[in-house]
């Protein structure tokens, strides 16, 4: 039971990870062409319980709120505690990783184009 518990854990906080990646990776490509940025991403939050063995997805919506097109790109970190507060501290350097990573588990969809106000429905399995 704790070691699903942590399974679950990890599964948030990369779900939360994924959607800090994407409005990150766009706010660097947004920064560049100097227009802006603004994605709104509903639900911001989805908590999955899985048994081993057992698959699942889940469809976000994003949204262009910026006032330029935008390329949606997602990016999945490993992260681990920072061993003072227990916060997470994400792993983004290169060779970083961590023992219990789920990312050869998660399948993002590829990079996308989004339209000043279009919204898009993505799934994540």
């Amino acid at each position: 039971m704790v070691e699903n518990k942590q399974i679950l854990k990890r599964f948030i906080f990369i779900v939360a990870a994924i959607t800090s990646a994407t409005v990150l990776a766009l706010s660097t490509r947004a920064q560049e062409s100097n227009v802006g940025n603004g994605l709104r991403i509903t639900p911001v939050r989805q908590e999955l319980i899985l048994t081993p063995g057992q698959t699942d997805s889940y469809s976000i919506e994003l949204t262009n709120v910026s006032q330029g097109n935008m390329t949606v790109v997602s990016v999945v970190n490993d992260f681990e505690s920072d061993n003072e507060t227990g916060q997470p501290k994400l792993l983004v350097g290169p060779g970083e990783s961590s023992p219990f990573s789920l990312i050869e588990y998660i399948t993002l969809p590829e990079p996308f184009p989004l339209d000043v106000g279009e919204t898009r429905t993505v799934n994540i399995e």
